[in-house]
This record gives C-alpha cells, sequence and structure tokens, in this order.
C-alpha cells in the first residue's frame, strides 16, 4: 500500500506526526498484502493503534481518505468503500 502522500503534505499538516508515521509504518509493512487479507490487516492496526493510544477523528479519516482515493482504481475506490462501510459498522 502506497501511502507515500502522507509524508510532508501540508493538507495534512492538522494531523500530529506520530499518527502520520504510525499509518506509514503500517503502509510499509503492507506493501504484499492482497486485497483480501488487506481487512484483517486494518483491524489489526486499528486495535494496536488503539493499544498505543492512537486515535484518528472523523476529520482526521476523511482527510487521509480523500488524499488516499484518487491514486486508487475504480475497482480499489469500490473496496475501499465497502472496506470503510465494514469498519464503520464494527465501530472503528
Amino acid at each position: 500500500m502506497d501511502l507515500s502522500f502522507l509524508a510532508n503534505n501540508p493538507q495534512l499538516a492538522g494531523i500530529d506526526a506520530s499518527k502520520l508515521h504510525f499509518l506509514s509504518e503500517f503502509a510499509s509493512k503492507q506493501t504484499k498484502a492482497t486485497h483480501s487479507e488487506l481487512l484483517p490487516l486494518l483491524f489489526a492496526a486499528s486495535s494496536t493503534a488503539k493499544q498505543k493510544g492512537i486515535t484518528f477523528s472523523e476529520s482526521e479519516k476523511e482527510q487521509i481518505i480523500s488524499l488516499l482515493r484518487p491514486t486508487l482504481s475504480p475497482s480499489e475506490q469500490a473496496k475501499l468503500d465497502k472496506m470503510l462501510a465494514l469498519l464503520k459498522k464494527q465501530g472503528f
């Protein structure tokens, strides 16, 4: 998963650097993950973040997703929407 857009992006200046670092580390570990593996990995990352006391506000989530979406193909965007709906349903 390429989250290089997180680095030094002025649109994310309001998000704490430790949160962006957490996301970058997560992405660097998932470079070979298939889409079917991604949802369990996101759940695991969410749990890890909670254990570390890292939480993202709805505004922060929306900012990150709005920057990520254009980097995805239409089918990947559809999968992202499905994953986000599942995560929301699970309370993440």
